[in-house]
């Protein structure tokens, strides 16, 4: 966090009791709607990308995984996403999701459970983003979907609201320091996101294709390094199964230990998770199976979505459906996650994206790996331990950027604080590491 960004934190903290409420005006009758494009997905580049309910779960789309279908002309001209065009989720568990379409992104129709929505000139369509992505606007949805069995909105649900509408310039304004901190938290993902990369190759480079050595020798899984044995996981990690706390008992919940399950890890982005959906007491921990994965362990999910990834950022409890591999060694925190990922790579590419339905005890301690010697794995550690810190930085920042920009929102949206209190300067995006 710079000393600007701090700085900004202050003003969000500052009381201002001579807040002035900007003028609301009814969204329903000041924007048009329509629904999504009813088609097949495909991974062929029949056609232009199609944006789906999933796609737009994170603050960032990631377009590489967004699939195409095929489309007629008439068709496409209906369900072109256009700059600005904002997309909301209409039914299941993320109703009320919505992300902005932006004209540096690639060309695109919107799928059927998705409703578009472009407002008229009352709006600018960045301010109104912001709004629908305001906890106001969550607020609004919940008691749409107030006692639904089945979560679902239509256009009517998901319009009829009161939105803040201060002047189009102001808007314009409001919008520009939001969109500062999103893009300082997209440039810090790309760069976490090749320093993986980066990390990940020198592994793959070293250990798998051995490209820096010129020495080998046979063995019963093929041609290794002269210095390299072949030995089993269990020689470098301990292997921790975690457990669940009772439900019913609630002073089990609650506490300040981080708690992972299957869902938090496949929902992490990148090698760190920081955050849970819950957390237990220390009571919780002592009294259940509930295991510690140590920082910077490899915690691999063994049920449900199998074999996802994730390094705790501390110390934080796993439930059974995770392992935490431990490395006998510190040295080797990261080599191990690096090792783990090629293995569970080369078995996805085998095995056409399946894994296995379970991940067991023995399924790990049975895994034969190619164990470089004690030098090498120090030196890659030497390598790319800064790589890994600045992935850890990056993300730590990027929560604190997220908690600024989301209790800034309101206070901008309502006029609390007014865009001529903060100076653009401070929210400066540098993207050099």
């Amino acid at each position: 966090m710079t000393f600007e960004q701090e700085k900004l934190g202050e003003i969000v903290a500052q009381d201002e009791n001579d807040r002035k409420d900007f003028e609301e005006v009814y969204l329903k009758d000041n924007c048009d709607t329509r629904y999504g494009y009813t088609q097949s997905a495909t991974d062929d580049k029949v056609g232009p990308k199609f944006l789906r309910i999933t796609d737009i779960q994170e603050d960032i789309i990631d377009w590489d995984n967004v699939p195409y279908c095929e489309i007629e002309n008439e068709d496409f001209d209906k369900f072109k996403l256009k700059h600005g065009d904002i997309v909301v989720a209409r039914t299941g568990a993320s109703t009320g999701s919505n992300s902005i379409y932006r004209g540096n992104m690639p060309e695109s129709v919107f799928a059927s459970y998705l409703i578009r929505v472009r407002s008229n000139e009352k709006f600018n369509q960045e301010f109104l983003y912001r709004f629908m992505q305001s906890e106001k606007y969550s607020n609004h949805i919940k008691s749409v979907l107030s006692g639904s069995a089945q979560p679902n909105a239509n256009a009517k649900d998901i319009t009829e609201v009161n939105v803040p509408c201060p002047s189009v310039t102001e808007q314009k304004k409001i919008a520009n320091i939001l969109q500062q901190f999103d893009k300082k938290i997209e440039v810090n993902k790309k760069i976490s996101g090749d320093l993986e990369d980066m990390a990940q190759s020198i592994f793959k480079s070293w250990f798998a294709d051995f490209e820096p050595f010129d020495e080998f020798k046979s063995s019963k899984i093929g041609e290794i390094p002269a210095e390299f044995t072949v030995s089993n996981l269990t020689d470098v990690v301990e292997i921790v199964l975690g457990g669940t706390p009772d439900s019913s008992e609630d002073s089990y919940w609650g506490g300040d230990i981080v708690w992972a399950k299957t869902k938090d890890i496949s929902n992490e982005e990148g090698a760190f998770i920081f955050s849970t959906e819950e957390s237990i007491t220390q009571k919780g921990l002592e009294e259940s199976s509930t295991e510690i994965a140590p920082e910077n362990s490899t915690i691999i999910t063994a049920r449900g979505t199998v074999g996802k990834l994730a390094m705790p950022a501390f110390d934080m409890g796993i439930n059974q459906s995770c392992y935490s591999l431990v490395p006998v060694r510190n040295t080797d925190n990261y080599f191990v996650y690096c090792l783990m990922n090629n293995i569970l790579n080369n078995l996805t590419s085998r095995t056409h994206g399946t894994v296995f339905d379970t991940i067991t005890k023995s399924t790990l301690k049975e895994q034969e790996i190619v164990l470089p010697p004690l030098e090498h794995r120090e030196k890659f550690d030497h390598v790319v331990r800064s790589m890994m810190e600045k992935i850890k930085e990056n993300k730590r920042e990027n929560m604190s950027l997220r908690n600024i920009r989301d209790t800034l929102l309101p206070k901008l949206m309502s006029g609390e604080i007014r865009v001529n209190d903060i100076e653009l300067d401070e929210l400066r995006v540098n993207s050099e590491f």
